[in-house]
């Protein structure tokens, strides 16, 4: 029996999904859904300079920035990491026009952006979802056999560190207040630290929770965690001056364990 399939998220993996279920992967569908909170289905941003957001230049200069400035730069910059690439756009389009204009098949598919899905219920066999237009403040309905959830991941704390917590500088409930050597903030002994990666995108970042930096980042702990420069980090000029000259901040210095103490007591 053919059954209605609804995807619910409007980047990569909701993409992949999507086709998938338009290919009939796992048998030709009834009917394919797929909604997304955002008001088109965007495509990954992959032009030239939008890759120098992923440099350590970058970083230096985004963690010096007012809070309120960094976030804007991170709604920003959003489809650098959670956008759609470009051929799955082309072949998804492709394979609908294919579809609908040469083939002529019943138009059973539909795509349903600026919605946000705000209840799941179930309904006799399948589900029901009510969903909530965010741009005409519409209400809509929507019957399905298999909902797939493609929203991403909650931020959650480790299970490892409640003995700590009472210790450790929160910026809000999930996020830890991360200093520019990845050392989290923290009223514990000064000679001990605690060092946290994929953490700190408000103030390292869209690049943070990307592994196109892990080498970079792993070498800045390691040396930290040295006291010497085991790996030298010293970079050529950057392509792109992102920061004023009276606002400038400077490339790390060399990462001895008196100067990153000397930073800790300030």
């Amino acid at each position: 029996m053919k059954k209605r399939i609804t995807v619910v998220g409007g980047g990569q993996s909701g993409a992949d999904l999507f086709l998938n279920a338009l290919r009939g992967e796992w048998g030709e569908a009834a009917e394919i859904n797929w909604v997304s909170r955002r008001n088109n289905f965007n495509a990954l941003d992959e032009a030239a300079f939008a890759d120098e957001y992923f440099t350590p230049e970058y970083i230096s200069g985004f963690s010096g920035l007012k809070e309120d400035i960094r976030h804007q730069l991170l709604d920003e910059q959003k489809m650098t990491s959670d956008g759609i690439t470009a051929d799955s756009l082309l072949t998804i389009y492709r394979e609908l026009y294919h579809r609908f204009e040469v083939l002529r098949k019943p138009r059973n598919i539909r795509l349903l952006p600026s919605r946000s899905v705000t209840t799941l219920e179930s309904s006799g066999p399948g589900w029901r979802l009510l969903m909530e237009h965010h741009l005409d403040q519409g209400r809509e309905s929507l019957e399905s056999d298999v909902v797939i959830f493609a929203t991403g991941y909650r931020s959650a704390l480790p299970q490892i560190l409640p003995s700590l917590m009472p210790l450790i500088t929160m910026h809000d409930k999930n996020t830890f207040k991360v200093r520019d050597d990845f050392t989290l903030e923290w009223s514990g002994p000064k000679e001990n630290n605690i060092f946290a990666v994929n953490a700190s995108m408000q103030t390292h970042g869209i690049a943070e929770p990307q592994l196109s930096l892990m080498a970079w980042r792993s070498a800045r702990i390691l040396n930290r965690v040295l006291g010497r420069d085991l790996f030298d980090l010293s970079m050529p000029p950057a392509l792109i001056q992102w920061r004023s000259g009276s606002r400038k901040k400077p490339q790390p210095e060399a990462a001895s364990l008196t100067h990153y103490t000397a930073n800790i007591q300030e």
